[in-house]
């Protein structure tokens, strides 16, 4: 009977302490949550959610080599963790270890095929291993069971840029306009399908709605005047079409941004807020 109550006690005291470790990390206080998660570990050491948590947590200290090995333990103890197996993938691909990643998301997707997350993460270290085909065939597995997800509508239409199927890149751009209207990513990739398609006048159009947008937006400046000059016949060759290439590496120093500081990539208003702290 003592031993029940022990045991009741015990659950209650974890309970409490997983809610306060939560509050920790929702308030940014990362440090101050790991020390409650390490509590719980003392009382439970397989406890599978604080570990879990503090891993997590460890990924927004950018200690993400910490996270993958408190994502071990939680594999170790269950091995059909969907969860642990994404936030493994997520700490790898924060180390650049896409191969690894995409190995690990495979595991999450055997156990759970319809796994968003998994799917996610898969998809964006494709992209980072320049794998369009891969990357697009994630993309629309996302879209089969969520059509209007717009982190899949941007790695579809990336993809399909970079297999020169601009045309339909087109398309996809407009259907995340309809969604997002004057969204930056999304104008940024159509006007390069349209750059590459010879329309340099739409291209120029859209540059200039994104200069309305953003007036010092050196992207969209040079962009612009690259599809002035050759509407113009007066192009200057930059190798490789630098200027618009640059849209590209910029949203690659986005996603980085995000993996090494433990933000969700998916979040529209993470994207504003690093674009306003002029950050890439």
């Amino acid at each position: 009977m003592e031993s029940n109550e022990l045991t009741k006690d015990r659950q209650s005291l974890i309970l409490e302490f997983l809610v306060k470790g939560q509050e920790f990390f929702a308030s940014g206080k990362f440090q101050e949550a790991i020390n409650i998660f390490d509590e719980i570990l003392k009382i439970d050491q397989k406890n599978t959610q604080a570990l879990n948590n503090k891993g997590f947590t460890l990924s927004k200290l950018r200690r993400n080599q910490e996270a993958i090995e408190i994502y071990e333990k939680v594999l170790s103890i269950y091995s059909n963790n969907v969860d642990a197996l994404n936030n493994k993938a997520y700490a790898l691909t924060a180390l650049r270890r896409y191969d690894e990643a995409i190995g690990v998301c495979n595991a999450a997707l055997r156990i759970d095929p319809k796994n968003t997350r998994a799917f996610k993460i898969k998809g964006f270290s494709l992209a980072k291993l320049n794998q369009p085909i891969g990357e697009i065939e994630t993309a629309d597995e996302i879209l089969k069971s969520d059509p209007k997800n717009v982190h899949a509508l941007y790695n579809k239409a990336f993809g399909l840029n970079k297999l020169g199927k601009y045309f339909e890149s087109i398309e996809i751009c407009n259907e995340i306009l309809g969604l997002i209207p004057q969204d930056i990513k999304a104008l940024y990739s159509k006007a390069f399908a349209l750059f590459k398609v010879n329309d340099f006048d739409a291209a120029v159009d859209i540059y200039e709605e994104i200069i309305e947008i953003d007036p010092k937006n050196l992207n969209a400046l040079n962009g612009m005047e690259l599809a002035l000059s050759r509407r113009n016949n007066d192009y200057v060759e930059y190798e490789e079409d630098e200027h618009i290439l640059n849209t590209y590496s910029q949203y690659d120093d986005y996603y980085d941004i995000c993996m090494e500081r433990g933000y969700d990539f998916n979040d529209y208003e993470v994207l504003q807020r690093i674009t306003e702290e002029k950050m890439i």
